[in-house]
């Protein structure tokens, strides 16, 4: 008997095929092929650098395409802290380098990222610099903390459903593996 998957898991698996892939540019596919979308690629816009790599999820998106019956759009969507747009969205991708300050006023922010998780929306965070413990990674723990103070990130085991979605993967995928693992 198959379990009965939450959204959350499912929304999980989802993004962990996404990152196992790597390789052609959805450039040039501007048709669709049923004329509806099923994801769009919606990354956070904030002050410092938060696009380090603007066709990260050209190729991504082109894999997700190519390899399942997922229909991504195929611009990706900016949005700003706070937007309620955000819920409109499975995916939210914050990517950055050197240090990432939690946007916002206040405590806004983090009620606005906790809520948006509750809802069973999947956040995905990049740290581009390449860094153990870098700038990036010190303000998104900082974030999440403020947005979860009863839970802390933690390495997910190689078992966890990232690890075990669309392909079986045994190590975390990447260019440059600064950490061995995820955490969640």
């Amino acid at each position: 008997m198959m379990p009965k998957w939450t959204r959350r898991q499912f929304l999980c698996s989802v993004g962990a095929g996404a990152l196992t892939f790597g390789s052609p540019s959805i450039r040039g596919m501007h048709r669709r092929r049923t004329g509806r979308t099923y994801l769009t690629w919606t990354q956070l816009r904030y002050s410092g650098v938060w696009d380090p790599n603007p066709r990260a999820h050209e190729r991504l998106l082109g894999e997700l395409r190519q390899r399942t019956s997922i229909e991504p759009a195929v611009r990706r969507s900016i949005i700003d802290p706070g937007s309620d747009a955000v819920f409109e969205r499975p995916l939210l991708y914050i990517t950055g380098r050197n240090s990432f300050t939690p946007p916002g006023p206040g405590n806004e922010s983090a009620k606005w990222l906790r809520r948006y998780v509750e809802y069973g929306g999947f956040v995905l965070f990049d740290d581009a610099s390449g860094i153990d413990d870098s700038g990036f990674a010190r303000g998104v723990k900082s974030w999440l903390g403020e947005a979860f103070p009863e839970r802390g990130l933690e390495p997910l085991p190689t078992d966890h459903t990232l690890y075990q979605s669309f392909y079986l993967i045994d190590r975390v995928p990447g260019r440059k593996i600064v950490k061995p693992y995820m955490s969640g």
